[in-house]
């Protein structure tokens, strides 16, 4: 075996708790990797009074337990301090509390190991150190710490000149200083020079038997060796650009045998010191002219500061304090990043540390604070100063005042952002009142308006009614204009308020519903006449409900009510409130919400659909007619609620029109399940289909689509892509998804017309596209090419 191998027994007291082992059997290799003789049948502590707890508790646990360990641990009391790698598991029967062990001495590895983690510290502290002295006793002293050493020595070698200087140097001992300059021949050997010039170590493990006598150099290396106490040492010699430039050594007082792992760690260690001197030494030199730099900087206007490659800074003008507020002694390090703006910061320092790791120039943007509190934007240039080497040992840079211009970018892109999506919007919000007319039409030549569920008169009511919406969606395109200057004209006439809400309430609860949203209303039980537009007043509210439906979540709330209200300053108002626990507003976005062509963020399964233009119009409304309206919310996740005072008129209402409800009959030729969260234009689609002899039902969301199609089978989906929770495209990829659904033909029905719209549809499998307002012919042509007829 290449391992040592013992049996040991382990010994416990009354508490259990484990006291000793007794060795029972053990290999060749045990005593010499152990230093123990004549083990067996003798217990450790007999050998090794000293030995560590650690172990009799580590061989208690295997013998109590019966789990197998595989561990590395110190032996500091055997064979001089020892790593072992050791492999112990339970032998025989659990209640003789024997185990079996393994172990190989792992000392040589161990030590490289712990080597290596101190080189990384000491790395990680010369990339924090500038100073060169702190740069010296730092690693000198962990060195010593780590080697047990008595001295270290950093030494300035200049051929040309044949001199050795001693720049740093400690020693454990009393012994006499050598600090200053000597002649470099005196006491160095050309072969040791030729050594040093290649970055080869030199290494005495007893200088005082290994060094020759007979030359001049060996007696004043002897000499100088005696005098410092030093028996031996390890030194190394320090290049640059091919030219021998240092020297840093180790000593001990002591003769010593250096392992390969610690002349490693010298020798790595050594080579990290070089460039750090180098590096702080330029620093010190740019001290020199730094005051007529500073002079000259706090004459201009923009604000300049220089930094280390770490970032933190050392200098600032006086522009830069002006501005911040910041005394230098605060600014200086990192406090410059508390006059940053905190979502600017992250960014900012990682490119910060991507240009000095490239030695490259740095532009960036970002905010910074000025000392009233506000936050402007700069334009942040810098550029990198290197050393010798082509290490980055600085950066100086300049923050120039862009706000106005970036203010003007944001107007800019927020206008282009808001016209996309108003343009996006435009023709799906069109396209539903044509759908409705488009049905409607199609019925009446269908029916030749024999059908007792839709007689003339109510289709040219319902027709009117979308007609009419369709004009004001046209109106407000062209009077764009005219809501930005308040022009907009109202068509008034006396009404009474309370029934014109509760329609429109009821007209939105199954929405609301069908979204898992709750929607209360209280009404007063007197009238609250107003004069205006009804429409308009329609309108007003319905986009109320239908942001509260947009903007709360599964479960959410809305409560609409009306009361009269009037103290002794104002006539009598009518006070409309709309209110809900929804997502909220920021307060810097509650004036913004009453511009034209804003919107919340909604994707495109929005609930409702809308131009932007809504809250416009409630403005102006409300103005018009000497009114107030505004929005209270608590921020984000605090709900928000919309307040109208409209004053109130003598005059008699208006009595509104009652629609009647379309009841489809049976098809023949398949089955279409029809999906639009437009419950109008859902009817008239189902009632249009069983009219052509198809069989047809109707479902609003995605949801209970799915089950529909699982339960009913049908033919075909006509399909709305623009549907809320579950838009049209994640409802057909979910029917595809089921093997029931894998050969039901599904028709995208949309009122997005753009090509790049058309080439998603296509590319999501659907089955055919049709654009709103149906045009029956296609509807049919489609319908039996789908059903291979």
């Amino acid at each position: 075996m290449q391992q040592g191998y013992s049996l040991i027994e382990v010994i416990f007291n009354a508490q259990d708790q484990p006291l000793d082992y007794r060795f029972l059997e053990v290999n060749s290799i045990f005593e010499a990797q152990t230093g123990l003789v004549d083990a067996v049948g003798k217990t450790m502590r007999q050998l090794r009074p000293a030995h560590e707890q650690h172990w009799f508790e580590l061989y208690g646990q295997v013998a109590k337990t019966g789990q197998s360990v595989h561990v590395e641990q110190h032996a500091a009391y055997l064979a001089g301090g020892v790593w072992y790698e050791v492999f112990a598991f339970p032998f025989g029967e659990v209640q003789n509390h024997q185990v079996a062990i393994l172990f190989n001495d792992i000392t040589e590895r161990k030590q490289r190991q712990i080597g290596r983690e101190l080189l990384i510290s000491i790395t990680q502290d010369l990339g924090q150190l500038t100073d060169e002295t702190q740069i010296i006793r730092s690693v000198g002293a962990r060195l010593a710490a780590h080697l047990g050493i008595t001295g270290y020595h950093y030494v300035d070698i200049d051929e040309d000149r044949d001199q050795a200087t001693v720049r740093h140097c400690w020693h454990a001992l009393d012994v006499p200083p050598i600090l200053g300059t000597y002649p470099l021949h005196a006491f160095v050997s050309p072969a040791a020079l030729a050594n040093w010039r290649a970055g080869k170590p030199i290494i005495f493990r007893d200088i005082e038997r290994e060094v020759p006598d007979g030359t001049a150099e060996a007696a004043v290396l002897k000499a100088g060796a005696a005098a410092q106490q030093i028996s031996a040492c390890i030194t190394i010699g320090l290049s640059q650009e091919g030219k021998w430039k240092a020297c840093f050594a180790v000593a001990d007082s002591r003769p010593r045998q250096w392992t390969a792992g610690e002349i490693e760690l010298v020798e790595e260690v050594a080579g990290q010191l070089l460039p750090r001197i180098e590096r702080a030494r330029a620093e010190a030199a740019l001290l020199t002219s730094q005051k007529r730099f500073e002079s000259i900087a706090n004459l201009v206007p923009d604000l300049l500061w220089d930094s280390n490659p770490d970032g933190s800074t050392n200098w600032y003008n006086q522009r830069w304090l002006e501005y911040t507020g910041q005394r230098f002694e605060e600014a200086i390090g990192w406090g410059w990043t508390d006059a940053i703006h905190p979502d600017d910061q992250a960014a900012s320092a990682r490119r910060y540390s991507q240009a000095v790791e490239a030695g490259t120039l740095l532009r960036q943007e970002h905010r910074i604070r000025h000392h009233d509190g506000t936050y402007r934007w700069f334009v942040v240039k810098a550029a990198p100063l290197k050393d010798e080497t082509g290490q980055v040992v600085k950066m100086y840079g300049a923050a120039i005042d862009i706000h106005g211009l970036k203010r003007l970018e944001a107007t800019l892109r927020e206008a282009d952002r808001r016209k996309d999506e108003f343009i996006a919007m435009l023709g799906h919000e069109l396209r539903n009142p044509l759908a409705s007319i488009s049905n409607m039409l199609l019925l009446l030549q269908l029916t030749q308006g024999a059908d007792s569920s839709l007689p003339y008169p109510k289709a040219v009511d319902q027709m009117s009614r979308e007609v009419g919406h369709l004009n004001r969606m046209v109106d407000d395109l062209l009077e764009v204009g005219r809501i930005r200057y308040g022009l907009i004209q109202l068509h008034k006439k006396p009404f009474d308020l309370v029934p014109l809400v509760r329609q429109t309430v009821e007209l939105t609860r199954y929405a609301y519903a069908e979204q898992q949203r709750h929607l209360f209303f209280a009404s007063p039980v007197t009238s609250l006449m107003v004069l205006g537009d009804e429409t308009r007043l329609v309108q007003v509210v319905m986009n109320l409900l239908t942001n509260g439906l947009k903007y709360t979540h599964k479960g959410g709330r809305v409560w609409v009510s009306l009361q009269r209200v009037s103290d002794s300053s104002l006539a009598p108002q009518a006070l409309l409130s709309v209110k809900d626990d929804g997502i909220g507003i920021a307060p810097e976005q509650q004036q913004a919400i009453f511009d034209i062509f804003v919107q919340g963020e909604t994707p495109l399964d929005r609930p409702q659909g809308g131009l932007g233009l809504g809250l416009a119009v409630v403005k102006q409304l409300v103005n018009l007619r000497e009114g107030q309206v505004a929005v209270q919310s608590g921020g984000e996740g605090q709900g928000s609620e919309f307040l109208i005072h409209l004053p109130l008129t003598a005059q008699a209402a208006v009595e509104p029109e009652v629609d009647l409800f379309m009841v489809p009959a049976a098809g023949l030729q398949g089955r279409v399940l029809v999906v639009d969260d437009n419950v109008t234009i859902a009817h008239s689609t189902v009632r249009l289909l069983k009219l052509m002899g198809y069989e047809a039902r109707a479902r609003y969301s995605g949801s209970s689509a799915l089950e529909e199609a699982q339960q009913w089978a049908p033919d075909v989906v006509l399909l709305d892509l623009g549907m809320p929770q579950m838009d049209g495209f994640e409802l057909n990829r979910r029917l595809k998804e089921q093997s029931w659904g894998q050969t039901m033909a599904v028709i995208a029905l949309t009122g997005y017309g753009q090509q790049a719209h058309q080439l998603q549809v296509k590319q999501a499998g659907f089955s055919g596209y049709l654009l709103k307002p149906l045009q029956l012919a296609q509807l049919s042509e489609l319908l039996n090419e789908v059903m291979g007829r």
